[in-house]
């Protein structure tokens, strides 16, 4: 009995403490709260467009020719693409979340609502 539970604490501890379990805490973390990923992606997307910005004017950017160009454009632009998509998704999972917790609210009275006689 020992045993397992010493292994349960050691398993516990690599999920908390290290490098390997931050994929199950960021996994934990946006199901719990979807706007911790939302917030993220969006973070991202931002940080996107700055680069693209920056492709855009760098000096070795307009010397590229144009095929190399339209493919660099096309390829950033996709990765900024694809990273909306994924805030709209993460958003409409915060909707329906959100939905969900007041639907329950109506039904579940909250602890200081006065007990009807």
């Amino acid at each position: 009995m020992f045993k397992i539970i010493l292994f349960g604490v050691a398993v516990v501890g690599l999920l908390v403490f290290t490098p390997l379990g931050q994929p199950f805490k960021d996994h934990v973390l946006s199901v719990i709260n979807p706007a911790i990923t939302e917030r993220k992606v969006v973070a991202d997307l931002q940080q996107n467009l700055t680069t693209l910005s920056k492709t855009i004017n760098d000096s070795k950017f307009q010397k590229m020719s144009a095929p190399e160009q339209l493919k660099k454009l096309n390829s950033m632009v996709g990765d900024a693409s694809t990273l909306a998509n994924i805030a709209q998704e993460t958003a409409t999972k915060s909707d329906i979340t959100a939905g969900i917790s007041t639907l329950i609210q109506k039904i579940i009275p909250s602890s200081n609502a006065c007990p009807t006689p």
